[in-house]
C-alpha cells in the first residue's frame, strides 16, 4: 500500500475532509488530494505535521505493510459506536425506573462519557432525562413511603402503639 492511501485510510479514521487538513497544515486541499492519489509526496516536515494531526508515529505513516488506526481517536466502527449507545440508553431507561439506581447510573454515564470524550447529543439527552425521571422517582418514593402530612411514617407507627 501506497503512502498515498494510508494518508487517506488515517485521514478518513480520524473523520476528516481534506479541506480541513488543509486548513490545519496550512496547504491548499489540492495538495492533500494529490497527496492522497499518489500524484506526489509531502516533505519530511510536512509527514511530521501530518502524523501530529492524526496522532500517529512518523513511522506508522511510513510503513509499507499495514495500516493500523488504533491510536486514531475515532477508530471505533459506525456500526458498533451505534450499538453501544443503543447499550448504553437501554440499560439508562431501565435503571430510570429504580429511584436511586437511575441517580448512580446517570451520573456515571456523564462521567465515563466525559472521560471517554463521548460528544452526543443523544446520549446526553437520554443521560439527562433519566436523572430528571430518577430524581422524580426517588423524591415520590421517599415522600410516599416516609413522609405523610408532614410527619415521618416511623413516627406515625410509634404513636400508634
Amino acid at each position: 500500500m501506497n503512502i498515498g492511501n494510508r494518508l487517506k485510510i488515517y485521514r478518513n479514521a480520524c473523520s476528516l475532509t481534506q479541506g480541513e487538513v488543509a486548513d490545519k497544515l496550512g496547504v491548499t486541499r489540492q495538495a492533500i488530494s494529490n497527496w492522497e492519489r499518489g500524484q506526489s509526496i509531502p516533505d519530511l516536515e510536512m509527514l511530521q505535521k501530518i502524523s501530529r494531526l492524526y496522532n500517529i508515529k512518523l513511522e506508522k505513516l511510513l510503513e509499507e505493510d499495514t495500516v493500523d488506526t488504533s491510536s486514531s481517536s475515532k477508530d471505533v466502527p459506525v456500526e458498533k459506536k451505534y450499538l453501544s449507545y443503543f447499550v448504553i440508553i437501554a440499560f439508562l431507561s431501565i435503571s430510570c425506573m429504580f429511584p436511586i439506581l437511575g441517580i448512580i447510573t446517570g451520573i456515571f454515564t456523564f462521567y465515563i462519557s466525559h472521560n471517554l470524550n463521548i460528544k452526543s447529543i443523544l446520549l446526553t439527552f437520554f443521560t439527562v432525562l433519566t436523572l430528571i425521571i430518577s430524581i422524580w422517582n426517588s423524591w415520590s418514593f421517599i415522600n410516599a413511603n416516609f413522609v405523610q402530612n408532614g410527619t415521618a411514617t416511623v413516627d406515625q407507627v410509634a404513636a400508634e402503639e
